[in-house]
């Protein structure tokens, strides 16, 4: 029976085959085009792209299919696919101008104004009038930065315009370009066109509020209020004026009227908001539950109610908001996110990532869901994973602040100096004032021990945020790199009475204690900040530090276990933990501690580096050599495992320009660095370049001379070079620091060939 019905399936399929195989492509194409326009016709987008998708599939080279495909794709939401088929319609349709347009105003969109204008120039070629084409060539003009081209083809569209279109464009191009006499003039001309266009008076008043002319932009409002009160466009330009002149009481009629006219849901939801904000949470309540009655409203209204009632204070109503939306829809970014914010802010950070995490799988291209994982990434420790979340936010959104801060207090944390001052400089250009981004600038720059370019960023800090536990914290660091103790400890104790949990100030003043030979004015205060707040991490953070600095490793290992207990996910905490046993010599109990880390955390780059470094030193070089490939996977730019992955090539002799290529990544991350200068030297030695290799010797010894090795090897390089009585002064030295080093047979050899 089975065998039967089997041969009955192919014999239909292939029956099935010829029928499609034996059907004209040209009148199959045309067939799929006219069943798509009609589904099109009818509102079913779905099936009309199948049926555009079937008709390309019959002809890759129909372009009116494509240009038709284009257009349901746009409509339903999936603008990269639509892009992608306006150009390849306008490359199969080089003569049709509105093929052209289409792909040139998707190329403006996309900020490729070069393409924009030669699809633009297209459409001219073919309707040398046609006013569309002028606009997009004018404003990619504009996106080209040549404003002054970008004006005067505005102008041409607007003498070729009867309605106030082009007049627009041109006004708004005018204003780019900073003449506002004439940009003032042509949206005047704009609103005598068309008295009863009140999107016209908003434009003007927009110019006015603009140019810091708020007072004559809330005339042109009021005016034009007057002759339409319950026009939408004019009360909510009002409404966001008086919120952003901080007039509150003022912007509630205006937002009451674009809700009772628009009827929508975004004006329903802006005036909950504004309950929310001027603390009216039973209006907001209220508010929200009728917009949650409209099912098309349920999910934001109850979101922005849970979002409510957390603000408040009432956790179980909130999260009981949250999770009746995502009832309905698991997915729902919004309640995912605010749900994770919730869960990160009452400690259970692991549940908040996995609701970030949720949110971002659902939702790729969802910015807001990357940036919650990248705060709690970032909490916890992992910062590669928190930079790759705020990464990603600014592939979509370029000019996120919130995600720039972010990397810049991730690379500063990291060490990446240059790094961590490109985005806090971001932000700065945006916000000459944000105290956040000061400090970073001012904290990289002391990194770099630049104390002349730090002093910039302080002076501003203490001119806007004198009192502020973060600026003064920042002005002990400041005063320590000057080597001013005094006012180090009266900045960090003025931290402290702000903040008393502020953690870098606390480190600051048990660093000073410790240099001041006070070590138990340290412990004391240490131990009585402690007892107020037992289970801070950066507190303990501090403490182990301190421990560690006064050789109390069981006090050390004691505020490290804590911190595992409190955030077993802490790996900075838990690589602290593996040195701290290193230091004791426990290294078995450092390797398992490292290796528990990467089981847990694989891309921790510290715990795959250390326990290279200690398995290397056990002589197991191929699972050294693996630890280090692994932490060079994450960071192709950290310079230790570079380093100790080169002089491990070296050793063993491996590929000699690998080993090169892994040297001089660990140079361009730690220039300063006196062993990696010795592993370059070494190599260079090796490949016979000794020019190259004494250049960079001699480096590594100037960084550190009393580095017996340094020393051998630079000597063996002189020896090579002929250099005979430079060579014999390196080895000798050498051997006077350690006469017992492995490198203290091979130094005397050479001393003996060299002769007295």
């Amino acid at each position: 029976m089975f065998r039967n019905f089997l041969k009955y399936l192919m014999v239909a399929t292939v029956a099935l085959a010829i029928g499609a195989c034996g059907k004209d492509p040209e009148v199959a194409k045309r067939e799929f085009m006219k069943k798509g326009q009609q589904y099109a016709t009818d509102g079913k987008l779905k099936e009309a792209i199948i049926e555009y998708r079937n008709a390309v599939q019959q002809d890759p080279r129909f372009g009116e299919a494509r240009f038709a495909l284009a257009g349901a794709l746009l409509k339903t939401g999936d603008n990269q696919g639509a892009y992608r088929e306006y150009q390849r319609a306008a490359d199969l349709m080089p003569n049709d101008a509105n093929a052209q347009m289409w792909a040139g105003e998707m190329n403006l969109v996309a900020g490729l104004f070069d393409d924009a204008r030669t699809h633009a120039d297209k459409a001219l070629a073919v309707d040398a009038k046609s006013v569309r084409a002028q606009l997009l060539k004018a404003n990619a003009l504009a996106g080209l930065k040549q404003l002054d081209a970008a004006v005067e083809q505005a102008q041409g569209a607007a003498g070729l315009d009867s309605s106030t279109r082009a007049f627009r464009n041109l006004a708004v191009l005018q204003y780019a370009k900073g003449d506002n006499l004439s940009a003032e003039k042509t949206f005047k001309h704009i609103v005598d066109a068309e008295p009863k266009a009140m999107d016209a008076r908003v434009a003007l008043a927009n110019f006015y509020w603009s140019t810091g002319r708020r007072d004559v932009a809330e005339t042109v409002l009021r005016e034009a209020l007057a002759a339409d009160p319950k026009s939408v466009v004019v009360n909510r330009a009002l409404a966001a004026l008086y919120v952003s002149s901080e007039r509150l009481a003022e912007a509630e009629k205006p937002l009451k009227v674009v809700a009772d006219e628009a009827k929508d849901l975004d004006s329903r939801i802006s005036l909950a908001d504004y309950y929310r904000a001027t603390k009216r949470s039973k209006e907001a309540l209220d508010l929200l539950a009728q917009v949650a009655a409209d099912p098309k409203g349920f999910s934001v209204a109850t979101s922005r109610k849970g979002a409510l009632l957390y603000a408040e204070g009432r956790k179980p109503e909130a999260y009981a908001a949250l999770d009746a939306v995502l009832q309905k829809e698991e997915t729902d970014t919004t309640a995912l996110v605010l749900k994770s914010q919730f869960l990160a802010q009452d400690g259970k950070l692991n549940e908040g990532l996995a609701a970030a995490q949720k949110a971002a799988a659902a939702n790729p291209g969802a910015p807001s869901a990357q940036y919650a994982i990248g705060r709690i990434q970032e909490a916890t420790g992992h910062n590669q994973e928190a930079i790759a979340a705020y990464s990603e936010v600014l592939k979509v959104l370029p000019g996120s602040l919130d995600s720039q801060l972010g990397l810049a207090r991730l690379y500063l944390t990291s060490g990446r100096a240059d790094d961590a001052l490109h985005f806090a400089q971001q932000v700065l250009g945006v916000q000459p004032a944000n105290e956040i981004a000061l400090v970073i600038v001012a904290r990289a720059q002391m990194a770099k021990n630049d104390v002349a370019a730090a002093e910039r960023p302080v002076k501003t800090l203490q001119a806007i945020a004198p009192e502020s536990s973060r600026v003064q914290a920042t002005l002990g660091m400041f005063y320590t790199l000057k080597g001013d103790a005094r006012n180090a400890r009266a900045s960090y104790e003025k931290a402290i009475a702000a903040d008393p949990s502020n953690a870098d100030a606390l480190g600051g003043l048990t660093v000073l204690d410790i240099a001041d030979k006070k070590p138990q004015a340290a412990r004391e205060r240490l131990q009585a900040t402690l007892a107020k707040q037992p289970d801070s991490v950066p507190l303990l953070a501090v403490a182990a530090r301190a421990y560690t600095t006064m050789k109390d490793y069981p006090q050390a290992e004691m505020a490290l276990k804590h911190i595992v207990e409190i955030d077993p996910s802490n790996t900075s905490a838990s690589v602290q933990l593996g040195q701290v046993y290193i230091a004791q010599n426990r290294t078995d109990e450092a390797l398992s501690e490292f290796e528990a880390i990467v089981k847990r955390d694989p891309k921790s780059v510290v715990a795959h580096t250390m326990a290279g470094m200690l398995l290397n030193g056990q002589h197991k070089r191929e699972a050294a050599k693996k630890h280090y490939e692994e932490a060079l996977s994450v960071d192709a730019r950290s310079p230790i495992a570079a380093n100790n992955l080169a002089w491990i090539y070296v050793e063993d002799g491996g590929n000699l320009d690998v080993a090169l290529q892994l040297a001089q990544a660990a140079k361009t991350a730690a220039p300063n660095s006196a062993d990696v200068d010795d592993t370059l030297g070494v190599i260079y030695f090796k490949k016979g370049l000794n020019s190259q290799a004494l250049a960079a010797l001699k480096d590594s010894v100037e960084k550190n001379p009393e580095n017996p090795t340094f020393k051998y090897h630079l000597g063996l390089a002189y020896a090579k070079s002929g250099d005979a009585a430079s060579a014999r002064q390196a080895l000798e030295t050498a051997l006077k620091l350690d006469p017992n080093s492995t490198e203290a047979t091979e130094a005397r050899a050479t001393l003996a060939k060299l002769g007295s």
